[in-house]
């Protein structure tokens, strides 16, 4: 069974994520937020199938969202 996961925030550690997560045959990368412009075009270069977003809450009502990544900084995840 594969998953569908999300991940939000593309930026200090979230390329790393997003490398591995783009690999990763258990799963395939189907959605990722972050809120800079240049960010999601990195993002969409790397993983061109997954649905680019600007907004987490985007990513989160996405009923085809099995899990999500959160690579934002550690201050924001209760919030998320």
């Amino acid at each position: 069974m594969e998953l569908n996961v999300g991940l939000i925030g593309v930026g200090y550690w979230g390329p790393n994520l997003l490398r591995n997560l783009n690999a990763n045959q258990r799963g395939v990368l189907t959605h990722i937020a972050d809120s800079d412009e240049q960010r999601r075009g990195f993002a969409a270069g790397v993983a061109p199938k997954a649905r680019i977003s600007e907004s987490s809450d985007v990513l989160i009502a996405d009923p085809d969202i099995d899990a999500v990544v959160i690579a934002t900084p550690a201050a924001n995840h209760y919030d998320l």
